[in-house]
């Protein structure tokens, strides 16, 4: 499946890789799974990580995307956790800690 330039991410989720790849993970960044492109796909956990601006807790139409998206997700057998962009700048050990937390319980 094909992967986006990092430098196509967001500043966000650059920094939220980075984070994770300290704790031994290797996110990818800008994941195509044949029906849309997630931030990040953290693959041996079937794990989706969404960086989230305002409008997807705001739009009507981001809001009714997103559902439909993570519908999508969920029969492909992956979830999806998403974050907001104040999430990563305000509290990014809190974000990684319920990362690495669902990683584990995928893997298990």
């Amino acid at each position: 499946m094909p992967v986006i330039e990092c430098s196509q991410a967001s500043k966000e989720a650059r920094i939220l890789r980075r984070a994770l790849q300290k704790k031994g993970l290797e996110p990818i960044l800008e994941f195509f799974d044949e029906h849309k492109h997630v931030d990040m796909c953290i693959k041996k956990a079937r794990l989706y990580v969404e960086v989230d601006g305002r409008q997807h807790k705001t739009n009507y139409n981001q809001i009714n995307s997103d559902i439909k998206r993570d519908y999508w997700s969920r029969k492909q057998n992956y979830k999806t956790l998403r974050f907001t962009n104040k999430q990563i700048n305000n509290e990014l050990d809190k974000v990684v800690n319920k990362i690495m937390e669902e990683v584990n319980n995928r893997i298990k």
